[in-house]
């Protein structure tokens, strides 16, 4: 070939609309023996071109699959290139290339764990299930992203990948079926559930039951539920609490009346407290508690829970007072309510 069929051969390879005209004049170019001037022309693409001239090689070393080791290093620097496309081409094109070198699947590994995009995360791990390596660090790479990465097509090609490599370790089965129960990506399912069976594993195993323990910590986790156990928590210690201060005051009164002293004053001061007490105690937990009630039902039935707890601490001091002073040392024994006539 003279220089001028060699530069329109260059010419085509680079230019042409077409893609079969571009491949055959570069397989064109290697077959007459200026391979050399075809590798020189890609490693400077590579390595000066703009983001289109930078693909547009790469897809020609994939195509004519030429890798030296200069061209190597070329390669590389492409896994850190600031555009995605860049990226994106390179690791699709070292899945292609099936280069099992360990650079390049140091790279690949890198681009899972650092680079911002999901697509290229997504090309990265289907590479290395076309280059087929198998190492503990790819295994453990795969099962991180299968569960921690965010998008959801990085978790799929995770969980295909994990079982095109027919890695059936018990740490990744149990991650392939926690995917399948426990994501909320319907892709990520259906990519886990074909990923098991691709290992001649059933995905239905146990999903029953993690599906039920789901929904109970669903339940247990309601607003309602939290709502009613705080209520009741409320309920058990103001009814503990009036029953310690009810039976102070009885022990007091009795006390009193033994030794023929009156106290009324005070005792009027703690049924006071006793009756005031409670209602500014629910009163401070309603004002706290309303903003976090979203529902007006609980609100009303709540309140009208409160009123009736009023009502029967009044109806228990009010039966304290009204028993007869002689007998009130006696609480075990069953009194006789005290006549009008000697009560006034």
């Amino acid at each position: 070939l003279n220089k001028d069929i060699l530069h329109k051969l260059l010419t085509l390879m680079w230019s042409d609309y077409s893609e079969n005209i571009k491949s055959v004049a570069g397989e064109t170019i290697g077959v007459k023996g200026y391979g050399h001037v075809l590798h020189d022309e890609l490693c400077c693409r590579l390595r000066k071109g703009n983001e289109a001239e930078r693909v547009d090689a790469l897809n020609r070393v994939v195509h004519l699959r030429m890798m030296t080791g200069r061209m190597k290093t070329v390669f590389l620097k492409c896994f850190t290139d600031d555009h995605v496309s860049v990226r994106l081409t390179a690791a699709k094109g070292a899945g292609q290339l099936q280069f099992s070198d360990d650079d390049v699947i140091e790279g690949l590994l890198t681009l899972i764990t650092e680079d911002h995009s999901h697509k290229v995360k997504a090309a990265a791990i289907e590479a290395l299930a076309d280059i087929g390596v198998v190492t503990d660090k790819i295994i453990s790479q795969l099962v991180w992203s299968a569960q921690y990465c965010q998008e959801g097509s990085v978790r799929s090609a995770a969980c295909l990948v994990l079982a095109i490599l027919k890695v059936d370790r018990e740490d990744v089965v149990n991650v392939l079926r926690d995917r399948l129960t426990a994501d909320a990506d319907n892709a990520v399912k259906k990519a886990s559930t074909q990923a098991l069976q691709m290992l001649g594993l059933k995905p239905e195993k146990d999903a029953s039951l993690i599906l039920a323990i789901k929904e109970a910590v669903k339940k247990l986790g309601s607003k309602e539920a939290i709502l009613s156990s705080i209520i009741n928590s409320d309920s058990a210690s103001s009814g503990y609490h009036s029953s310690v201060e009810l039976g102070m005051r009885s022990r007091g009164s009795k006390v009193s009346m033994t030794r023929g002293g009156t106290r009324s004053d005070v005792r009027s001061r703690e049924l006071a407290k006793s009756v005031t007490e409670p209602l500014r105690r629910e009163k401070t937990n309603e004002s706290i508690g309303k903003a976090e009630w979203p529902d007006p039902v609980k609100v009303i039935e709540r309140d009208k829970e409160i009123q009736t707890k009023k009502e029967k601490i009044k109806a228990i001091l009010l039966a304290a007072d009204k028993k007869a002073e002689p007998t009130a040392k006696f609480l075990w024994k069953k009194e006789h309510p005290i006549s009008p006539l000697a009560r006034a």
